[in-house]
């Protein structure tokens, strides 16, 4: 439906990307209309509402809802979680000086209390990343710069795996990198 600049998309740009409206956001992906399937009986299989946005390398799709709005505002928070998940070029995330202001509220105190369907859950994992890459895979560094235990950021961390997964790629990428010089 929407052919968007594809291309305009850097990984280290992530922040700018999940603070654009969803309008705004849109406009930068290709966004795919599709005929769900599974179980919903004839309207599900008559109409499309399943959604699908692409972003550069990026991809998300949501079908859950037989509602093509909702399928909409899922796969929008779905691809901001995904751009702040992005460790495509690890290089251009490793700037960390301080978590996104959208997600300060949530770091008073030394436990990390914030929901998945909050809306700043994207700033914080994203701020999580850059954290990470910065101090190159170091999770003692990782946590005493933000002020919490390596254990809490570690229990945090193991449930949302998706962002245990990026930072095992980070943690991987700086093996790597060791290894060869």
């Amino acid at each position: 439906m929407v052919t968007a600049s594809l291309k305009s998309y850097q990984t280290g740009d992530w922040l700018v990307f999940i603070r654009k409206s969803d309008d705004d956001l849109l406009k930068h992906c290709r966004v795919d209309e599709f005929k769900a399937t599974g179980k919903g009986g004839q309207k599900r299989n008559k109409v499309t509402n399943a959604i699908r946005l692409t972003l550069a390398h990026l991809m998300v799709t949501d079908s859950s809802s037989r509602s093509r709005a909702t399928n909409q505002q899922r796969a929008l928070r779905k691809m901001r979680l995904r751009i702040a998940l992005d460790t495509k070029n690890i290089d251009q995330r490793s700037r960390f000086k301080t978590f996104p202001r959208e997600a300060l509220p949530y770091l008073q105190g030394d436990l990390i209390r914030i929901n998945t369907t909050n809306p700043a859950f994207p700033f914080f994992v994203g701020g999580v990343v850059d954290l990470f890459a910065t101090t190159s895979g170091d999770w003692k560094k990782s946590a005493e710069t933000c002020e919490f235990s390596v254990s809490q950021l570690k229990k945090f961390t193991q449930k949302h795996s998706s962002l245990a997964s990026a930072l095992k790629r980070i943690e991987n990428i700086q093996q790597i990198k060791k290894e060869l010089g």
